[in-house]
């Protein structure tokens, strides 16, 4: 297990822990790349969390392969594959990532937090590091009309036969739901309010794959029209009157593509990534000139 290599390392190497004290005396601390991961790893298990902020999603992908070597208490924060005046919304699996990683984080089971320089940048809602996923676990009661309500509260798509991410069918007491986080959409089969059996299924087939026994549905948008959210679309609408038309949609509790693109109406000042961490979170920052060329 990574964890159990990384402990035979720091054992092997007291250099480690004086790298902590390091840090924790001067503020700073200066590692060449080939060590960054487990110098990395290795303060994280000390107890402190870190945003590690890099210049490009590939940089990001590869620390967070040479971190899991060492161990499992990483996430990823991807960015947002559009910008905001392009009005289009980011993938559902992109949000979804998003959203799993700020709630590791928050839980304490990621500490360390990797970034491109985009994603560290981005205006987000405020709260998002609270939102849960939808939980649905073999054996539990759950009302199968409360479930599909909560889905599509999440911005799940209703549709006669599940084929994408952040889609949910219904067909009898047989409930499809395709988790953007998931490799596979997943069929819950109820007996009355009780979730009888659950498995994975193919999409072309739809043949059923492997058991599943939980489900984790996180939503398929970061914007989403609740009421504090309707309630600020209506007061911004005097204050924006060239985004009226979207703003009243908004108000009226819809969603549509690049809605996103709405935040910085609605908040005066929006939080960044860093704000949605836990406190005490650490920084680690790139090389800023690599950053401008990237």
């Amino acid at each position: 297990m990574p964890d159990t290599a990384l402990e035979t390392l720091i054992e092997a190497s007291p250099a480690l822990d004086e790298a902590s004290s390091t840090l924790l005396e001067n503020g700073t601390l200066t590692v060449v790349d080939p060590a960054r991961a487990l110098v990395l790893a290795a303060l994280a298990r000390a107890g402190d969390s870190w945003l590690v902020v890099v210049p490009t999603l590939r940089d990001a992908e590869r620390l967070g392969a040479e971190l899991r070597a060492f161990t499992g208490a990483v996430a990823m924060f991807p960015p947002w594959e559009t910008l905001p005046h392009e009005r289009l919304s980011p993938r559902p699996e992109t949000v979804a990532r998003r959203l799993e990683a700020l709630n590791r984080a928050r839980s304490g089971e990621a500490r360390i937090v990797i970034a491109p320089v985009l994603a560290a940048m981005q205006h987000m809602v405020p709260g998002a590091e609270e939102i849960e996923p939808v939980v649905v676990k073999q054996g539990q009661s759950y009302d199968p009309e409360v479930l599909v309500r909560d889905l599509v509260a999440l911005d799940y798509h209703r549709t006669e036969l599940v084929e994408r991410r952040g889609e949910v069918a219904v067909r009898g007491g047989l409930i499809d739901v395709f988790p953007p986080t998931s490799d596979h959409p997943i069929r819950i089969e109820f007996f009355g309010d009780e979730v009888e059996s659950m498995r994975a299924f193919a999409v072309a087939s739809q043949r059923s794959l492997d058991r599943v026994e939980r489900m984790e549905a996180y939503p398929c948008r970061e914007l989403l029209p609740t009421d504090e959210v309707r309630g600020r679309a209506i007061a911004a609408i005097e204050k924006h009157p060239g985004e009226r038309i979207e703003l009243n949609r908004l108000a009226d509790g819809m969603t549509f593509e690049g809605v996103e693109a709405l935040i910085d109406s609605l908040w005066d000042e929006p939080p960044v990534l860093r704000d949605a961490l836990p406190a005490g979170t650490r920084t680690r920052k790139p090389r800023w000139a690599r950053c401008a060329r990237a």
